[in-house]
């Protein structure tokens, strides 16, 4: 969607200023930084035992935003 530093935060923030849900949380995620075997279970989160090392429940980074909204990138 754009290289570093074009503003693609600012643009999103800006946009999220503009909607009328903008009392409610908005989260980046920098995509780039998660491993894709991890991918799911660090964005929706896990039970334990889900899979080999997961010793605990972890809520997901998208979960605790229920009428919020995230912004993902790659970078």
């Amino acid at each position: 969607m754009g290289e570093t530093g074009t503003g693609k935060r600012v643009l999103a923030h800006a946009i999220h200023r503009l909607d009328p849900k903008r009392a409610t949380a908005l989260r980046p995620v920098n995509c780039g930084a998660i491993s894709p075997s991890l991918a799911e279970s660090e964005l929706f989160g896990h039970r334990r035992g889900a899979f080999t090392g997961a010793d605990r429940e972890r809520q997901g980074l998208i979960r605790p935003l229920k009428e919020g909204f995230s912004f993902s990138t790659k970078s």
